[in-house]
């Protein structure tokens, strides 16, 4: 009889720490679907820039043109690598599957990457092209070959980079929501889908 009183208040004790865990775990998934729900808003600014700079100039580009460089718009991922170092430091290391772990890690090493590629840009946008924004448009290109000058040739590359950088993000955004949904609670979600159709 103490035996199996034993065991059973050992039973007991599994249980209620697995209840805790799992509670934990929805919180740390609620958590997670807010912060990726929100890279919708990033893909707008993504589109945004795309539709009013990128597009424009490498059309114009192509067609052997001399478009005009632009001033380039405030840019970021809207991305916090912190907030889930956090959430993995809070305990998240030992209640989350192993995979879903490093496909998060993969996705935030990717916007370290992007946050890296960003502040290079606005550093060269201030060395070289403020500059010289209103110089004469030989300034930027070679007047012989129409091709825009070495100095200005990130300019070019960055705007071929981050829409189509931007893209593959929200793919693997996409994706993670998607597993998201299947380890949320159902009742929790519903809710939470709700709420962001209301706002």
């Amino acid at each position: 009889m103490v035996f199996i009183g034993v065991y059973l208040a050992f039973l007991l004790e599994g249980y209620r720490t697995e209840q805790q865990n799992e509670q934990k775990r929805q919180q740390i998934y609620s958590s997670l679907y807010t912060m990726f729900e929100g890279f919708s808003s990033d893909m707008a600014q993504s589109n945004s820039f795309e539709k009013n700079y990128s597009r424009p100039f490498l059309e114009a580009y192509e067609n052997d043109e001399r478009p005009r460089l632009k001033p380039l718009p405030f840019l970021g991922s809207g991305f916090s690598a912190e907030t889930w170092s956090a959430m993995l430091q809070a305990g998240g290391i030992d209640l989350l599957d192993v995979n879903f772990i490093l496909q998060i890690e993969f996705f935030f090493s990717n916007i370290r990457y992007l946050d890296k590629r960003l502040s290079n840009v606005n550093n060269l946008y201030n060395r070289y092209l403020l500059p010289d924004m209103n110089s004469n448009i030989s300034t930027f290109y070679d007047t012989e070959t129409n091709k825009i000058r070495p100095q200005y040739a990130w300019y070019l590359d960055f705007l071929n980079f981050f829409p189509s950088y931007m893209s593959n993000l929200e793919e693997s955004s996409n994706e993670i929501l998607s597993q998201l949904e299947t380890k949320m609670n159902k009742q929790q979600l519903e809710n939470m889908q709700e709420s962001s159709v209301q706002q």
